[in-house]
Formats: C-alpha cells, structure tokens, sequence
C-alpha cells in the first residue's frame, strides 16, 4: 500500500491520472481495509507490521492530502464529471472510518483505546485541512458535501437511541410483550419523552471531535477562501441544526418524563457543551437564509434584498434567518422550553479559558449565577485568570442565548 502512493506521487501533476479513473481505484482499495478495520485479517503471521486498516489509512491520508490542490492546479483539464466521482470517492471513504465499527476495540487496555482513538483523530484533521477548503468548488456538487455533513452528523453522536432495548430477563420462550407508550409524553416539540438510558459510544472524545468539527466547518471563523467555505458552511448547516436539535428537544421531552431522576454523565455534558458551542457560534451572513431555500450553493455568497413589502411578523423572520446569529433564532421555542424547566438544570465545571469565544470577548456576556460570582466578560477580558474552574449550568447557558437573540434584535437598548 505505502508504494501506491510513492507511485500517485511521481505522476500527481498529470491529468490522465484523474481522468482514466486511476485516482478513484485507489481511494476504493483503501476504503475495504478502512472500514473493516478490526476485522481485517493480520497482516503478517510471525511480523508485528501495523494492521491493515492503519497502514490504509495512512497511505489514503498522504494521497488525499496533494488530491485536493492538483484537482484545483490542473483545473479544466480534469472532466468535471472526473472531479465529481473522486471527491464522491474520497468522501465515502472518510465515512468508512469514521462511522466505522469500534466495539472491538471495548477490549483492549484503556491506555490502548486512547492510542486508537487518537490515531483516527487524522482522519478529522484531514477533513479539516486537506478536503473542506476544496469541496467548496463549483464542480463538486451540493449532495457530496451534505454528505460530508451528515458523517460527521452520526460520527459525533454520543449514544444511540433508535430502536435501542435493554436486554430483557424473560425466557426466550417468552413472547415479548408489545411496546407500551402509556408512560411516554409527547413533549411540546413533537418528540417522545422516553426514560431508557440508551447504549453509549466506545468513543466519547472522537465524536466531540467530529462535532467541533462539523462546528467549524459551518462557522465564520476562518476567512480565507470566503465564497468556498460560505458555500460548504450554507450545505453542512443542516446537519449541524439536526445534530443540536437532537440533544435539545430530546432532553425537554425526557426531563419531563424523568422528573428528580438525574441523566447520566454523558447526556448531561453533552447539553452543556452543545449549547456553549451555540452560543459561541457565529455563522456567516445569510446562510441559514440560504440553507432553507431552494437553491443553497446559488445563494450562499448573496441574497436577495429584503422585501419590504412584507408584513412584519414576515418581514422580522426574513431579517432573522440573515442573521449571523439564526441558529440562536431557530432554537428559541427549546431555549424556553429548557430556561421554564422547574427543576434544577445539568451543571458542569470548566476552565475560564475554555470560555473564550473563538471571534473574541464580549463584554455584554455576565453569568452571576455561577458560583463565586464568576463572569464570563471578565474572563475573557483578562479580569480572571484562564485556569479558574467555573461552574456552568443549563439555565445559565440557555440565558445567555436568549439575551444575545434580545440583542441581535435590538431589544433593550
């Protein structure tokens, strides 16, 4: 495998390459050890080579990494149908590993399974250096980056819920008895409120990885290649607005179903860190307009005037989804639903510094519910020190998004 890609690197720069289907063959051959990972048979019988799917990952990473800048250095010369099928190809691929099976991996040594997992943590540095930066050109289409989108959407789940029964103590003779909703509550959302705990992911930190990353990826932190990535952003903010909704309307619905009964660690972490990583978001101009209309890429740079015409409630709701804070706007009936619980909300300690947002401190920002009076605005302005450990609360977080909606909108100024 290692000598593919010293052989794709002496004729990288010639079109024919891309052209005759050579460049999708091998992207097709990494992918089998790729996703069958830790079942792929031993590389050797007596050796202690790498395994497989490491050795493939590996050599795929080196090739997709000069993939991208020669698709774009050779430009027309390469068919636009060519183009397509690659990055089609490469993005398969990365869903391969990343949604790959990891349960076998439950086994080994605890030191051994942060190795593992560390190891896959190439595959979203690669996403993030070597392929998000080219998937905005104009001859890949809109579906390869939903795509994208939706892996890195199931990679950063954190348990599974659907279809998901605890092992039952009736004899297999037995008939299962039919499921019962009695106890179940529709929540104002429309999801069902349910009291099972759920199977957990062997790896908790790869899918917050995968989560930062699909953060990233539709955020305006990174400015170069603006009509790119504001294109990629405009496609992925979807799944990103599924993957929050998902954490939010799940725990109204089993909140109000659970009562005093605490969630478990993970679930409890998981909402307190998705609404910090909303709350810091800033999207650009105009994408979430651009997301929920008819033509995404078309109108991901530009939209179209506001009508003026509109009646105000229409015309509040068109400025709105033009915001870079929509997202905020989107989730405002959870946000109320999660501040109006009557119970007291997950809370969680973190790092002063951890609090930082990644476009810069906002002096309007305060949380003086936390303990020891702590507040956000002063952390970030240099006023506390970045290892002071702040406790953080849902109510709190749910707050402060609600008070940079009032803002956005210009309510009490």
């Amino acid at each position: 495998m290692p000598q593919l890609v010293d052989l794709f690197l002496r004729f990288k720069d010639q079109a024919t390459v891309y052209n005759d289907g050579t460049v999708e063959a091998i992207f097709s051959a990494y992918s089998i050890p790729i996703k069958l990972k830790y079942e792929c048979p031993a590389p050797s019988k007596f050796g202690k080579d790498l395994p497989l799917w490491k050795t493939a990952t590996t050599s795929f990473l080196r090739i997709v990494k000069e993939c991208g800048t020669q698709i774009q250095q050779l430009g027309d010369q390469i068919l636009e149908s060519r183009v397509e099928s690659i990055w089609r190809q490469i993005v398969d691929t990365f869903r391969g590993g990343i949604l790959a099976d990891c349960s076998a991996a439950e086994a080994f040594p605890l030191d051994i399974q942060e190795m593992e997992e560390s190891f896959d943590l190439a595959l979203v540095a690669s996403l993030e250096i070597d392929v998000v930066p080219h998937l905005g050109d104009s001859r890949v289409p809109d579906y390869i980056i939903a795509q994208l989108a939706r892996v890195l959407q199931q990679g950063s789940r954190i348990r599974e819920t659907d279809d998901y029964r605890p092992p039952s103590p009736i004899s297999p003779g037995n008939k299962l008895p039919e499921p019962s909703f009695e106890f179940d509550k529709i929540g104002a959302l429309g999801e069902y409120g349910s009291n099972e705990v759920g199977r957990f992911q062997p790896r908790e930190r790869f899918s917050y990885w995968c989560f930062d990353l699909l953060v990233l990826i539709c955020s305006d932190t990174t400015k170069d290649q603006v009509t790119s990535r504001r294109r990629v952003a405009t496609v992925a903010l979807p799944s990103l607005l599924n993957r929050c909704k998902s954490t939010l309307v799940s725990f109204v619905a089993d909140e109000s179903l659970r009562g005093n009964l605490p969630f478990s660690r993970a679930r409890e972490e998981e909402l307190l860190y998705v609404l910090r990583k909303m709350l810091g978001l800033r999207l650009w101009p105009g994408t979430l307009w651009a997301a929920l209309s008819d033509s995404p890429s078309e109108y991901s740079s530009e939209q179209p005037s506001i009508d003026t015409t509109l009646k105000a409630s229409e015309l509040i709701a068109d400025a709105v989804k033009r915001s870079t804070k929509a997202h905020l706007f989107h989730f405002y009936p959870v946000l109320c639903e999660i501040v109006a619980i009557p119970r007291k909300t997950p809370t969680a300690w973190s790092a002063a510094g951890a609090l930082q947002r990644p476009n810069g401190p906002s002096k309007s920002m305060s949380v003086s519910e936390v303990k020891g009076a702590v507040s956000w605005s002063s952390v970030t302005s240099g006023g506390q020190d970045e290892g002071k450990a702040v406790e953080l609360d849902a109510r709190s977080l749910v707050k402060e998004c609600l008070k940079e909606i009032g803002q956005e909108m210009g309510v009490g100024r």
